[in-house]
């Protein structure tokens, strides 16, 4: 037998392969951080001795889901303006986000979103914010998958207090820094297109290009 760190078994497994097999009474074994086996409970159980065996009994064992769209650290902020149009949203949010968005704030944040997000069953998400290293440091802590990375905006006075002409190569920094991380995946993310010049939206996919990392663009209208 091979000795494992984990034995799931006895649950519904969902592979979600490419034929979305469903292994009644099903087992995962898992050493370290891989999926060693996934198959019937019966055989799996013969080949591994593993030091935490955990019954999924009337439960479903399937890949965490996906937040594809997040801004991890504004669930402080959740309630402040509801049920609003965009713009009048936006005016309102860009006051507070100025007023009161720091690394703190925003690691606190997304500390809240992540664990909200985990007890729910995702375990990965793609978040543009503010001081995206503090949501990184938090999403490391909580062994949490995030991609995010530097954020692009045309505007000085922008909650992060980061100047236009600086955002590049503090972008780099950012993507030097998590380009190798287990868990965070860097991306470039200019705002969108009405915040970002058509000649500075080129340099952000020149950064991302020379990275090898994904391009993220907010899009939305008034």
């Amino acid at each position: 037998m091979d000795n494992i760190d984990k034995l799931i078994v006895h649950g519904l497994v969902v592979t979600v392969d490419d034929d979305e097999t469903l292994i009644e009474d099903g087992a995962i074994a898992i050493s370290g951080t891989d999926i060693v086996a996934i198959g019937p409970f019966c055989e799996l159980s013969p080949q591994y001795r593993a030091a935490e065996v955990i019954d999924a009994t009337d439960h479903i064992v399937m890949p965490g889901l996906i937040n594809a769209h997040a801004h991890n650290g504004m669930t402080l902020y959740r309630g402040l303006v509801d049920d609003m149009p965009l713009e009048a949203w936006l005016d309102i949010m860009l006051k507070a986000e100025g007023q009161f968005v720091s690394p703190e704030t925003v690691k606190l944040g997304a500390r809240l979103a992540y664990a909200e997000m985990i007890r729910g069953g995702t375990t990965m998400s793609l978040d543009m914010y503010w001081h995206p290293a503090a949501s990184a440091q938090a999403a490391r802590e909580a062994g949490f998958r995030l991609m995010n990375g530097p954020i692009f905006i045309d505007f000085d006075e922008a909650p992060d207090r980061i100047p236009v002409d600086q955002r590049i190569e503090r972008g780099r920094e950012f993507l030097e820094e998590y380009r190798d991380d287990p868990l965070i995946e860097p991306c470039v993310m200019p705002h969108t297109t009405y915040t970002v010049a058509p000649e500075n939206l080129k340099k952000t996919y020149a950064l991302a290009d020379e990275f090898g990392v994904f391009w993220c663009v907010f899009l939305c209208s008034c």
